[in-house]
């Protein structure tokens, strides 16, 4: 018990110096992680609007087959019924070319948007003049 009393019972403790000190140290390295994570889950949600499109290629696909081989009535509605239901709100379909071909959008990072004009195309974040 005199144990307890003595180590409660003293004034020991850190210094101004050494309190500020760890501060400093703490304040570097969130200087160092804060944009590292940013950029980690800038990343991520570019990679995740990505993957949202490539998923939405499909379900487009089964609608033109569905559809006699046409686009045209193609849009999030028609898709989330029939062949998506989970096919996110910042994803968007349109038909183009009077039904022959197909853009798909999902927004990304910031001002970065993510396009696949099909059939056939790839994923680039420029617009194709069609879109």
């Amino acid at each position: 018990m005199t144990r307890l009393q003595h180590y409660f019972g003293s004034e020991e403790g850190f210094t101004l110096i050494e309190l500020l000190t760890a501060l400093a140290v703490v304040a570097v390295l969130v200087t160092i992680a804060v944009p590292a994570y940013l950029a980690f889950t800038g990343r991520a949600r570019d990679t995740a609007s990505k993957a949202d499109v490539r998923a939405a290629v499909v379900s487009v696909e089964a609608f033109y087959s569905d559809n006699n081989d046409s686009y045209s009535g193609l849009s999030n509605a028609a898709v989330r019924t029939s062949y998506d239901s989970s096919l996110p709100a910042s994803v968007s379909l349109a038909a183009v070319n009077g039904g022959n071909n197909y853009c798909i959008s999902a927004a990304g990072t910031g001002n970065n948007v993510w396009y696949f004009y099909g059939p056939g195309g790839s994923i680039t974040n420029t617009k194709p003049i069609n879109c």
